[in-house]
């Protein structure tokens, strides 16, 4: 077995153990406080999640990233990973601390996908609007969700995420959407 061969392998299990992390940090369970959400998250908006609009194999941020990809077309089996960029169409900016955001009316919602984990790629693609719980990706472009739970539905009485075709309550249920929105607001 040459090296090449070597790399190939090693990349195509990275990919694989990749796929089964993103599925796997979308069961993370939710936090249980405004403090939480607030924490793992770089900003937080109001909006809807637009269309797909890159779906394409990623290499990493590194800077071999593309000399990896030009390698990667060569062979039979890639080892890039399956994402998707989604349009966050943004309704208002409720937390921006690094004022990452400004005079910004959508950015791109980054997400590993998994062909065998469909219901994933579902969750993401729901409609409504949502409280969405972001976090700056390496590329200072783009940015990713810690778990499903940092997608709240805030189009009914209590904000509710949808893991794997399953309603949750946001915070137990013991939140209004409207309140939930106030608490976001005022924690700056």
């Amino acid at each position: 077995m040459n090296t090449t061969s070597v790399i190939k392998i090693g990349f195509t299990v990275v990919a694989m153990l990749l796929s089964q992390l993103s599925l796997a940090s979308n069961l993370v369970p939710a936090p249980a406080s405004v403090e939480q959400y607030m924490a793992s998250s770089d900003v937080v908006v109001k909006g809807r999640i637009g269309e797909a609009v890159k779906v394409h194999r990623f290499y990493g941020y590194q800077g071999n990233a593309a000399e990896l990809e030009r390698r990667d077309a060569g062979t039979h089996m890639s080892f890039g990973i399956p994402m998707v960029d989604y349009v966050v169409e943004i309704e208002e900016v409720l937390s921006d601390s690094g004022s990452m955001l400004t005079q910004m009316d959508s950015v791109i919602l980054r997400v590993f996908r998994d062909h065998d984990h469909k219901d994933v790629l579902e969750e993401i693609e729901d409609a409504g609007n949502f409280l969405l719980f972001l976090t700056l990706n390496p590329d200072d472009k783009t940015f990713g969700l810690y778990s499903l739970g940092h997608k709240v539905n805030i189009d009914g009485q209590k904000p509710v995420f949808k893991v794997v075709g399953e309603e949750f309550e946001v915070l137990g249920g013991s939140v209004s959407s409207t309140e939930l929105i106030s608490a976001v607001r005022s924690h700056n």
